[in-house]
Formats: C-alpha cells, sequence, structure tokens
C-alpha cells in the first residue's frame, strides 16, 4: 500500500472539517504529528487515514 501523499491528507482533513489536533487526536496522534504530514516532513502510514476516515463514519450494524 502507498503511503497517502500530504495534498491527499489535508483535502481529507478539510473536507471532514477538522482542525489538525481534531484529526490527528482522532487517531491518538498529536496535532504537531498531523502538522508533519500534511507538510511531507514524515510519511503517513496508509493504516492511519484510513483509520481516521473510519472514526469518522458512523458504526453499521448486523441489522443494516
Amino acid at each position: 500500500m502507498i503511503n497517502p501523499t500530504s495534498i491527499e491528507i489535508k483535502a481529507w482533513r478539510e473536507s471532514a472539517r477538522l482542525t489538525q489536533a481534531q484529526a490527528a487526536a482522532l487517531i491518538g496522534y498529536t496535532a504537531r504529528a498531523w502538522e508533519n504530514w500534511e507538510q511531507d516532513v514524515r510519511p503517513m502510514r496508509p493504516a492511519l487515514l484510513d483509520l481516521a476516515r473510519r472514526s469518522m463514519s458512523p458504526p453499521t450494524t448486523a441489522a443494516e
């Protein structure tokens, strides 16, 4: 799996209407870590962006 680009990371956060701190808190990281990912200082593992996306989605039930 390919690491998400800084553009993808920022676009997802903005579309979710979250601050860097809020997005980072969803996955248990600091706002500084999220800032580093958006500024291409460090790569974000694909699983982390997936986790953030899933954290924003309502859970489904077996009846659905």
